[in-house]
C-alpha cells in the first residue's frame, strides 16, 4: 500500500460535549425491525460490526437467525451474510479471536443449525462468514451435554469454555479437549438464580482468568460473585474482593482494566443500609478499593452495566431503570475520571426508549467509543432522541463551547504505519498513550524523541494520545 504523510490538525481537549444522531451511519430504509434484539456486539480491527441477537431482520430483508456482520457505515456486509446462508438459528455467544475467526456458541438442549445444517453447539468460523472445518470437537453428537454458555481465548492458545453442566472446561487450539485440565464446577446455590449466570470470564495481565456473574461456589469452594482462577483451573486463593457480593440479587456485572493498571467493576452491591444497588466502582492494581473514584448510586431501581473508557479519561456507563411508567429505560452516562457527572445534560444522563408498552425488555448491551470520537451503541430500544432509531445507534460529538485554545499543526509518517511512527511538532511530545477502537487503553510510553514504536500492533485502527509541554492532543492512525 503506498504510504503517505497525513497533515493532522489537532486540538487540547479543554472541551465539554453533547450527543447527536449520526446520520451518516447507512442503516438503509427501516435498518432493525421492532421485534430484533442485539445481545453482543464486537468491533472488528477492520471497523466491521459482529452482531449477535434473536430476529435479526433487517431491512426488510428477512430472517438473518442470531448472527450477522454490517460494514462500518452501517450497510449490511453481503459477502459475510450470504456465506452464512440463513445462519444460526441459536446461538447466544461470540468471541473474535486473534486471528479473525469467530467462536459462536450455543447453550439450549436443541440441536443448533446454521445454514440448515446441524452443527455442534461450539462453531468455528473463518473471517469470511464460512464454517472452519479445522475446528474438531472430539465428542460424538449434539445433545444437551455438550452445550455452551460463554468462552473466551488465552493468550496460551486455549480455549476456555463454560460447559452447560456448570464446568469450566480447556480446550486446544483446534477444538479437541485439553486432557490435562480437570473440569471444574462453577455453581450458584440460592433462591435466585438456580444455576449460574456467568456474565464474563476475562483474561488478567497475568494470565489468570476472572470470572464474574452470579456464582457463589467453585470447585466446592464459597465464593464471591468474582473470582480469580489460576491458568490450571485451581482457584486463586490470594484474590480477595474488596466489596460483599454474594447474596440473593447481587452480582459482578462487567470488568475492565484501564489506564494506570485500574480495574472497572459494574456491580449490584449492598449499601450501607443493606439495600441492593446498582454501582460502578474503580479498584487499584492490588484490587484495593480506589477512594479517588466517588461514584454512587442510591437507587435500587437502577442497573448498571458496561463501562467505557474514553481517551480522555470521562466514563461512559450504560443502565436501566426499572421504575419507569412505561417499561424500562436504557441510558447511559458520562462520568469524569473522579466519578461525578460530566456532561450530556445536568444530570449525566442521555436516554434511550421502547415502546409504550411495559412488557418490552429494553437495553443497552454493548457502548464504544470509536476512533472517530462518536459513540455506538447497540442494544433492544427503538428510539433515541424522539427518533426512531431501532437496536443500534451511532453518536456524533458536538462541541458545545470550546475555552481558548491553540490549534497545533502536527505532521504524521507514515500512516499507514507498519513498525516506526514519526511526528513533526513545534512541541516536545512527553509520553504517548495507544488505544484500540473500543477505547481501551494498549500501551503508555514516555518518549525521549517525536517517535513511537507500533510493530507490536495488530492491524487496525488506533487512537493516540499524545501529552505534550501545552497540552494533551488525539490522532487516529492505521496500523498495517
Amino acid at each position: 500500500m503506498k504510504k503517505t504523510i497525513a497533515s493532522l490538525v489537532l486540538f487540547f481537549s479543554f472541551i465539554s460535549f453533547s450527543q447527536s444522531v449520526d446520520t451518516n451511519f447507512q442503516l438503509g430504509i427501516n435498518g432493525f425491525n421492532s421485534t430484533s434484539e442485539i445481545r453482543k456486539t464486537i468491533i472488528q480491527p477492520d471497523g466491521k460490526i459482529l452482531i449477535l441477537g434473536n430476529y435479526l431482520n433487517y431491512n426488510g430483508l428477512g430472517n438473518f437467525g442470531k448472527l450477522m456482520r454490517l460494514n462500518s457505515n452501517g450497510t449490511f456486509d453481503a459477502i459475510f451474510m450470504n456465506n452464512l446462508g440463513t445462519g444460526f438459528d441459536r446461538a447466544d455467544h461470540i468471541e473474535l479471536l486473534p486471528d479473525g475467526k469467530i467462536l459462536v456458541s450455543e447453550s439450549s438442549e436443541c440441536i443448533p443449525y446454521l445454514n440448515g445444517a446441524a452443527v455442534h453447539h461450539l462453531v468455528r468460523l473463518n473471517p469470511d462468514g464460512t464454517i472452519d472445518n479445522t475446528f474438531n470437537l472430539n465428542f460424538t453428537g449434539t445433545n444437551y451435554q455438550n452445550t455452551y454458555k460463554n468462552q473466551t481465548f488465552h493468550p496460551n492458545g486455549k480455549i476456555y469454555v463454560i460447559h452447560k453442566t456448570n464446568k469450566l472446561i480447556r480446550l486446544n487450539s483446534n477444538g479437541t479437549t485439553d486432557t490435562s485440565f480437570a473440569p471444574r464446577t462453577i455453581d450458584h446455590i440460592g433462591s435466585f438464580p438456580n444455576f449460574p449466570n456467568v456474565f464474563f470470564i476475562k483474561i488478567d495481565p497475568n494470565g489468570k482468568l476472572l470470572i464474574g456473574g452470579q456464582i457463589n461456589t467453585y470447585d466446592n469452594n464459597t465464593t464471591n460473585n468474582l473470582i480469580r482462577i489460576n491458568e490450571d483451573g485451581t482457584l486463586d486463593n490470594t484474590f480477595n474482593l474488596p466489596f460483599s457480593c454474594s447474596g440473593n440479587n447481587q452480582y459482578v456485572y462487567s470488568l475492565d482494566f484501564i489506564e494506570n493498571s485500574k480495574i472497572l467493576v459494574t456491580a449490584r452491591i449492598p449499601s450501607s443500609s443493606g439495600t441492593v444497588i446498582g454501582t460502578v466502582l474503580r479498584l487499584n492494581s492490588d484490587w484495593s478499593i480506589d477512594n479517588t473514584f466517588n461514584y454512587f448510586e442510591a437507587s435500587s431501581t437502577k442497573f448498571l452495566l458496561r463501562t467505557v473508557v474514553q481517551p480522555d479519561n470521562k466514563i461512559l456507563v450504560s443502565g436501566y431503570n426499572t421504575s419507569t411508567t412505561n417499561g424500562n429505560t436504557c441510558y447511559f452516562k458520562r462520568l469524569n475520571s473522579d466519578g461525578s457527572y460530566s456532561d450530556f445534560n445536568v444530570s449525566g444522563v442521555f436516554s434511550l426508549n421502547n415502546t409504550n408498552n411495559s412488557n418490552v425488555d429494553t437495553y443497552i448491551s454493548e457502548m464504544f467509543y470509536l476512533a472517530d470520537g462518536k459513540i455506538l451503541v447497540t442494544g433492544n430500544f427503538n428510539y433515541c432522541q424522539g427518533q426512531q432509531k431501532r437496536k443500534i445507534v451511532r453518536l456524533n460529538n458536538q462541541t458545545l463551547s470550546i475555552d481558548e485554545f491553540d490549534k497545533v499543526n502536527i505532521r504524521s509518517y507514515p500512516n499507514p504505519v507498519n513498525d516506526i511512527l514519526k511526528f513533526e511538532c513545534k512541541e516536545k511530545i512527553l509520553k504517548i498513550e495507544v488505544y484500540d477502537y473500543e477505547g481501551r487503553i494498549l500501551s503508555s510510553n514516555s518518549i525521549s524523541e517525536n517517535k513511537i514504536n507500533l510493530s507490536d500492533l495488530k492491524t487496525g485502527n488506533y487512537i493516540l494520545k499524545l501529552y505534550t509541554e501545552k497540552g494533551i492532543m488525539n490522532t487516529k492512525i492505521i496500523k498495517e
